[in-house]
């Protein structure tokens, strides 16, 4: 079997070969007591999940789960994730993507500037993975991985391209993460795309600027900062147009938002735009990809020639990952 995980420091998206694909948030904390599960409230907020080694078992809340935690844990844009909680979230995603049991090939990325330094610290780690792992009280799973390959973001992303490859010029790729936006420029010879590698890279950029952003409105408009555990779901109810609930009042922050926005996807593409230079006219195709393309790609479209959004999007690394090592 074949897996391909996407440990994003926003979420982690994770699909097989069998067609199985999830995505939550990448956020941890130690699983709680739910003394509420028998009485009157009984909706369960996924994920908890428990692993087994030989040293013991751990307990921990994922996802939504954890973020409606006081303990809870997240990235926060940190050049490397810690590796607890990192494969806390790899192996979650994998025993629910995953059959029965699994001695499964893995593929999993790493953003551009780290690539060099952490791919074989990771590979080495993820494969010495030997546990049991059981999601919200189901069955326990065996999880190795025979196979561990690590591959730079943004890579995956191209090949997830449904769009004919032009048959020369230049193909430019922006992959806009929550903490990291992944920037490739491709030469096309004969159809076949090379990376320019002087012209790839990662900038510490993405959807966390639009989340700051909005804090920063809740802020003004509320005399209240706003907790970042919060600023997921507040930002998507700006994307919404609904209004957010502050003491019981409702606050929309929604024409804030479209007044700043410019301004945010110009920060987030800012490290490209100054890699790419005069280059960026030559372009033959821009492919947008990752969560943040979603929500800047009407604003970014004008800035580039022939802008595409690749259609597997927010998926984009996770398939193209699956397709380098399924051979497909």
């Amino acid at each position: 079997m074949n897996i391909s995980v996407d440990v994003g420091y926003g979420y982690t998206k994770a699909v097989s070969d069998a067609g199985a694909r999830v995505s939550f948030p990448s956020a941890t904390a130690p699983a709680a007591v739910d003394y509420l599960t028998d009485g009157v409230f009984k909706r369960r907020f996924d994920y908890t999940v428990r692993i087994t080694d030989r040293r013991g078992s751990v307990d921990r809340q994922v996802g939504d789960a954890a973020i409606r935690s006081n303990a809870c844990r997240m990235f926060i844009a940190r050049k490397e994730k810690p590796s607890d909680m990192h494969d806390v979230l790899l192996l979650t995603a994998a025993y629910l993507v995953s059959d029965n049991g699994m001695d499964a090939s893995l593929a999993i990325g790493l953003p551009l500037s780290y690539y060099r330094t952490q791919k074989d610290t990771l590979k080495e780690r993820l494969e010495d993975l030997n546990v049991w792992v059981s999601v919200n009280g189901g069955k326990e799973k065996y999880v190795r991985f025979k196979n561990v390959s690590v591959f730079p973001q943004g890579t995956g992303a191209l090949l997830a391209l449904n769009a004919p490859i032009p048959e020369r010029g230049l193909i430019a790729l922006l992959d806009i993460g929550t903490y990291t936006t992944d920037y490739l420029l491709f030469e096309v010879q004969g159809g076949v795309p090379t990376p320019i590698v002087e012209a790839c890279g990662s900038s510490e950029t993405g959807i966390f600027l639009a989340h700051r952003a909005v804090a920063q409105e809740y802020e003004k408009a509320t005399g209240t900062a706003l907790p970042l555990n919060r600023y997921q779901e507040v930002f998507e109810s700006v994307l919404d147009g609904v209004p957010v609930l502050h003491w019981g009042r409702e606050v929309n922050l929604t024409p804030a938002w479209l007044k700043v926005r410019k301004q945010v996807a110009e920060a987030v593409v800012g490290g490209a735009v100054a890699a790419w230079d005069e280059q960026i006219e030559r372009l033959a195709m821009t492919a947008f990809a990752g969560g943040g393309s979603l929500v800047f790609f009407d604003v970014l479209s004008g800035m580039f020639p022939h802008p595409i959004l690749v259609e597997e999007g927010y998926y984009a690394n996770a398939v193209g990952f699956l397709k380098m090592i399924s051979g497909t």
